[in-house]
């Protein structure tokens, strides 16, 4: 919803006459930051809830490693057990770095956007 309601700003202020009066400019550009601002609530929901579970598998991957430690020689194959661990433990990390990478380019695109525009430049009159 938020990256419609960004391109309908971001198309509002390209068709936008330079001469168009400053109010109209000002609210063109809050329309724009507001969309940003709930696309940007929206990627850190979705960070918490991608990155909560791997967080709950690496800490149960950490216990199986010292389980796995403690019970070498228990009739456990501690060699097998600590390399699933590893294993586990590396698909966890490419997950973590994944989810970082399209969660930084959903915001470098909201930042780029309104970079794009050079929308900084346009002052808000106090009304």
């Amino acid at each position: 919803m938020a990256v419609r309601q960004i391109e309908a700003a971001i198309d509002a202020l390209r068709a936008m006459d330079l001469a168009a009066p400053e109010r109209a400019r000002v609210a063109a550009l809050a329309a724009l930051e507001a969309a940003i601002h709930e696309q940007n609530v929206f990627l850190h929901a979705v960070a918490h809830d991608l990155r909560n579970p791997l967080t709950a598998i690496l800490g149960q991957v950490q216990l199986l490693q010292r389980s796995a430690r403690k019970a070498d020689g228990a009739g456990v194959d501690a060699e097998r057990v600590l390399r699933t661990a590893v294993g586990i433990e590396a698909s966890v990390s490419r997950m973590a770095t994944l989810i970082d990478s399209v969660l930084d380019t959903g915001w470098e695109v909201g930042a780029g956007r309104m970079d794009e525009l050079g929308a900084g430049g346009v002052e808000r009159s106090a009304s």
